[in-house]
């Protein structure tokens, strides 16, 4: 899983991209 993440470190979480904003998907998947 890690390794699946490794590219947005290179980017701002805030950065749109094609699932659209990182931070807020990692919010859901936290909270889920």
């Amino acid at each position: 899983v890690d390794a699946s993440y490794a590219a947005y470190d290179e980017h701002p979480l805030d950065e749109p991209d094609e699932w659209g904003d990182l931070a807020s998907f990692r919010r859901s998947a936290a909270a889920s």
